[in-house]
């Protein structure tokens, strides 16, 4: 994969026919793996739609045109384009390569970029959400304060799970927020002892809300040989904590790196 620096577009959702400009940004450009194209019918030239201050909209000209086999737009109506011109560091014209090049954007200024066979896509920005683990997530039993607010219907809902799976399953949860429990009795960690009460057959992992504290039950500690008066994971578990009790028993708080060793 090549990247080339070509310009991210985007457009009001309110009226489906304008187009935003916005600034130039990285997109991933493959030769070897473009995005399946569903509808390549032509949708033709489609300007921004701003007033003359904002600059980019006032050109007369395109700096530069890109063609490229595909663009991907994300739009549902109008999934794919050819060409894209650009003036003063944005886009100004998306649209079919033909039509775009005989248009008033393309001008005896305009440089024409050729990507040939590539297939562009918008430059993304990732604000830290770990997208492989949001997806995980999905397909796990929701314990966030909005769908649980006390440790009893956390509970619930992981025995729920635990109900329509054999013994021996693994059971994952995500979200827990002991900070926002409503009763002030739930503001506290999860204990393996409570776990233990609907899954006592079921390996149970729960993870913080930050990510970096899991809860799990005494079959899954059992299982990863923790107890004793081991406080740390070594080895293939890397390194973390061990929360115990007063009495040097795991109460089933696990944190540090550790935790995600174990839980995935």
């Amino acid at each position: 994969m090549r990247c080339a620096k070509v310009f991210l577009f985007s457009k009001i959702p309110k009226f489906r026919s304008i187009w935003l400009a916005v600034p130039a940004m990285e997109l991933a450009v493959s030769h070897d793996h473009c995005v399946p194209c569903a509808g390549l019918g032509a949708w033709g030239v489609r300007p921004v739609a701003t007033s003359p201050a904002s600059g980019s909209a006032a050109a007369a000209v395109a700096d530069r045109i890109f063609v490229a086999k595909r663009f991907v737009t994300l739009e549902e109506d109008a999934p794919t384009a050819t060409a894209v011109a650009v003036a003063d560091g944005r886009i100004v014209a998306v649209g079919e390569k033909d039509e775009l090049l005989a248009s008033h954007w393309a001008g005896e200024s305009t440089a024409v970029t050729d990507l040939g066979d590539a297939c562009v896509v918008p430059g993304f920005v990732e604000s830290h959400a770990h997208p492989p683990m949001v997806g995980s997530s999905l397909e796990q039993v929701d314990v966030t304060p909005e769908a649980t607010d006390s440790i009893e219907a956390v509970l619930a809902a992981i025995k729920a799970r635990v109900e329509s799976l054999p013994a021996g399953s693994w059971v994952q949860a995500r979200g827990y927020d002991q900070g926002n429990m409503t009763a002030k009795a739930d503001q506290r960690p999860l204990l393996a002892a409570d776990l233990d009460t609907v899954a006592p057959e079921h390996y149970v992992v729960v993870v913080s809300n930050s990510g970096h504290i899991t809860y799990v039950n005494s079959l899954l500690l059992q299982k990863a040989g923790i107890g004793g008066a081991d406080t740390t994971f070594t080895g293939s578990l890397g390194n973390g904590v061990v929360v115990m009790d007063g009495e040097g028993k795991p109460t089933g708080e696990l944190q540090g790196s550790g935790e995600w060793a174990l839980s995935h």
